[in-house]
C-alpha cells in the first residue's frame, strides 16, 4: 500500500486547537492554531496525506509570540499533517465538524503529544506510541550491532531479539484492529502488518470502512489491495497461465490440475532464487511419483542465460517464460513484488500455502500428499 500515516517523529513544542465549522456555502472548514515555543519567525508546513502522495496545503510563517494559524476546507475524513521540518511534524486524522487540541514538548528524535477533541486521532496517536517504543528499540539493537559488528554471536542474539520486538509491534496493531475495527487509524495500524500474514483482518478493516466511509478517497484505494489480495489468498483459485516453454510451446498452469502443483516464479539472474533451486529439486526429486509438479515461471529477457540456468540448476520439470523481464503479463496477474515467489496448489489449482521453503515445502508436502 502507497499510504503512510504514521508519525514516526515529532520534535517542536506546540499547542494546537483545530476548530471546524460550517460555512455559509456549506464547506466543512477547520482552522489550526496554536503556538510554538522559541518558534518565532520559522516556516510551519500544513500537508495533506493521500493515497498516493503527500500535498503541500498551506504554508506560514510562525509569529512573534509563538502563534501561529491554518485554515482550511475538509471536504472527507482524512490525514493531515503539520510540519516545521523532516523530523518535526505531528500527523492528526481530521473529520468535518471537529475541535482537536494537540499537545507537544520538545524532545530530540521521537516526540510524545496528547490529542483532545478527536477520537481519530487519538486513537492514531496510541499506534503512534506504539511505533516510537518499537523504532527506539530497533535504534538501540542498531547500535549494539554496529559496536559489535563481525561478533556473530551478538548478532544472532539481536537478531533474536529484533524478531520477538517486531511480532510484538504486529501484535499490538492486530489487537488494535480487532478492538477498533470501524476506526479510521486502522488504515495506519494495517501498514505495519503483512497482508498474507493477516488477511482476514485486512477483510475486516475493509468491510468496516465500508460501512463509514463508502465514498472516502482513503477506503478505495485500501479496497483496491484488498481485492488484489483475494485474487491470490489462501483458498482461491489461482489464475491460470498459458506461456511457452523451453521449446516454444504455449503450455498452461491448468493443464497440471490433479497433481499438488508448486507456482515458482524466478530468473536466472536473480541470486536468491538460484540459491533456493537446490531445495526445490530435492524436493521435486523426493515426491515427484507421489503426484508432486513443479510450474517453473521465469522473469529473465535473454533466453540464453534461462536455458543455461535450467540446465545447470537441473530443473527438470516445466518450465515457462515469455522473456519479458518485469513486463511479463504474469507480474500484474500475479502482483509480484519481488523474487524468489511461490504459491503451492492443491489437485484442484487452490491455493494452499505461500513461499514455502526447505523444510517447509518438504513438510507440507507430506501433509498434503497421499
Amino acid at each position: 500500500m502507497n499510504m503512510k500515516f504514521l508519525n514516526y517523529s515529532t520534535a517542536i513544542l506546540f499547542t494546537l486547537g483545530a476548530y471546524a465549522c460550517s460555512s455559509g456555502n456549506g464547506d466543512e472548514k477547520w482552522s489550526i492554531s496554536g503556538s510554538i515555543v522559541d518558534g518565532a519567525g520559522k516556516q510551519l508546513i500544513l500537508e495533506h496525506l493521500t493515497t498516493q502522495k503527500v500535498y503541500n496545503v498551506d504554508t506560514t510563517v510562525i509569529n512573534e509570540d509563538g502563534s501561529f494559524n491554518f485554515t482550511h476546507k475538509v471536504p472527507e475524513t482524512g490525514f493531515y499533517r503539520i510540519k516545521q521540518d523532516e523530523r518535526s511534524f505531528i500527523t492528526l486524522i481530521i473529520q468535518p465538524n471537529e475541535t482537536v487540541m494537540v499537545k507537544s514538548k520538545v524532545n530530540i528524535g521521537y516526540q510524545p503529544y496528547t490529542v483532545e477533541g478527536s477520537p481519530e486521532s487519538s486513537k492514531l496517536q496510541l499506534i503512534n506510541t506504539q511505533m516510537t517504543k518499537f523504532y527506539n528499540m530497533r535504534d538501540s539493537l542498531s547500535m549494539v550491532f554496529k559496536a559489535n559488528e563481525g561478533n556473530q554471536e551478538i548478532l544472532v542474539q539481536l537478531q533474536g531479539e529484533y524478531a520477538i520486538e517486531a511480532e510484538n509491534n504486529a501484535e499490538f496493531m492486530r489487537n488494535f484492529i480487532r478492538e477498533n475495527p470501524s476506526s479510521f487509524a486502522c488504515l495506519a495500524a494495517a501498514e505495519q502488518l503483512n497482508p498474507e500474514d493477516d488477511y482476514e483482518l485486512f477483510l475486516l478493516i475493509d468491510s468496516e470502512l465500508e460501512k463509514n466511509y463508502a465514498s472516502s478517497a482513503y477506503h478505495a484505494e485500501f479496497h483496491k489491495v484488498v481485492e488484489s489480495m483475494k485474487t491470490l489468498s489462501i483458498g482461491a483459485v489461482a489464475p491460470d497461465i498459458i506461456l511457452p516453454n523451453a521449446e516454444g510451446e504455449m503450455v498452461s498452469l491448468s493443464s497440471l490440475k490433479g497433481k499438488v502443483v508448486l507456482v515458482d516464479f524466478w530468473a536466472s539472474w536473480c541470486k536468491p532464487c538460484r540459491m533456493e533451486n537446490p531445495n526445490v529439486v530435492r524436493a521435486y526429486n523426493e515426491y515427484k511419483d507421489r503426484g508432486f509438479e513443479v510450474f517453473g515461471v521465469s522473469l529473465d529477457k535473454e533466453r540464453e542465460s534461462w536455458l543455461q540456468a535450467i540446465q545447470d540448476d537441473g530443473l527438470h520439470w516445466t518450465q515457462v517464460s515469455d522473456l519479458k523481464f518485469w513486463g511479463s503479463a504474469v507480474v500484474k496477474l500475479y502482483d509480484i513484488k519481488g523474487i524468489p515467489f511461490a504459491l503451492l496448489l492443491d489437485k484442484e489449482g487452490v491455493i494452499i500455502a505461500k513461499n514455502l521453503r526447505g523444510a517447509a515445502l518438504q513438510n507440507k508436502l507430506e501433509e498434503v500428499l497421499d
